[in-house]
Formats: C-alpha cells, sequence, structure tokens
C-alpha cells in the first residue's frame, strides 16, 4: 500500500501534534533528568520538519487557485497572530496582563486558528468569483 503526500502530511501533522501535546504534559514534571528534558523538548522537531517539507511539496504541486488560497490563509494567519502578539506584550508592559497568562505555548495554537479562519474566507471568496 503506497501512501499519497497527503497522507504523509496528514500522518507527520498528527505525529507531531500528539508528540508536542505529550513533551508539553511531561515536562510539566519536575523529576526528569536534563536528557530527557532535552529529548522532550527537541523530539517533536523531526516529524514537524516531515510535515513542513510534505506541506512545501504539496504546494509545489498545487494548482495556481490553490495557492492563491493557501498564500491569503498563511498571510491572515499570520499577520494577526503578529497583530496579537505585539498588542499583549504592550498590555503586559502597561500592566495589563501578566506573562503567566500567555506565554509562547500559546502562540501556536492561536497561529493554527487564525490559518484556519483564513483559509475558510479564502476558500469562500474564491469559490464564488464568477471565473
Amino acid at each position: 500500500m503506497k501512501i499519497s503526500v497527503n497522507g504523509l502530511v496528514i500522518i507527520s501533522g498528527l505525529i507531531w501534534a500528539a508528540s508536542f501535546i505529550a513533551a508539553r504534559l511531561l515536562l510539566d514534571q519536575a523529576d526528569l533528568s536534563v536528557g530527557v528534558r532535552l529529548l522532550l523538548a527537541f523530539g517533536p522537531t523531526l516529524p514537524f520538519a516531515g510535515f513542513l517539507i510534505g506541506a512545501i511539496h504539496l504546494s509545489r504541486e498545487a494548482d495556481e487557485m490553490e495557492r492563491r488560497v493557501q498564500v491569503e490563509a498563511l498571510a491572515a494567519g499570520f499577520s494577526l497572530t503578529l497583530l496579537l502578539v505585539a498588542t499583549l506584550a504592550l498590555a503586559q508592559r502597561a500592566g495589563f496582563a501578566k506573562y503567566e497568562d500567555f506565554s509562547y505555548g500559546h502562540i501556536l495554537p492561536i497561529l493554527v486558528i487564525f490559518y484556519l479562519g483564513g483559509l475558510v474566507i479564502a476558500r469562500r471568496r474564491y469559490a464564488c468569483e464568477p471565473e
């Protein structure tokens, strides 16, 4: 059985998500050795690299319309995340938000949510345009 590039991207993405969540939960334990903490911190990197390589491969094979949709979704996700992080940084400086309430660990899920929102909007936009 041969797995498609789409399948490999999905599988590597799921492996990365599972390893990231597991590492995040396990790193909260105080009694881990330095080697285990190092492995947990950098272990999810390889599956994520596989995900990125597959996603780049898929984007190279995509037609012009799909590329346009993906670029808009990525631009929306990145821009909205940047806006949120910049605003929260200033809110923290002003004393309205505590560092403990928002950290680097929150950026990734927010970016994914904003990207998916941008993807929905871009797909609707291009599906409605007359050809």
